[in-house]
């Protein structure tokens, strides 16, 4: 059948700059080698990012988040490379 042998490494750095501000940022790269389908093909794929959170009160938090990744393959039509901005607001009561 059909299979996907799949290799990833990632690093991560965690920092708190204060209690309110944190910062995190992360990187990865990844192989993918799809084995017996009709076109078997392999994928490489590299991922950066950097996230922000922010703690206005106890009970309010905002984030940012910014992502790129890039994905190269010997299959024809599946490169690409994509750029993720996220904005996001927590609130408990």
């Amino acid at each position: 059948g059909d299979s996907i042998v799949s290799t990833n490494y990632s690093l991560a750095w965690n920092h708190a700059w204060s209690s309110r501000l944190r910062t995190q940022a992360v990187a990865s790269y990844r192989t993918d080698a799809f084995q017996g389908s009709v076109l078997p093909r392999d994928d490489t794929s590299k991922t950066f990012g950097l996230r922000v959170a922010y703690d206005f009160r106890r009970w309010l938090r905002f984030g940012a988040e910014f992502t790129h990744t890039e994905r190269e393959s010997t299959g024809a039509g599946f490169d690409y490379r994509r750029n993720l901005l996220l904005f996001s607001v927590g609130a408990s009561l």
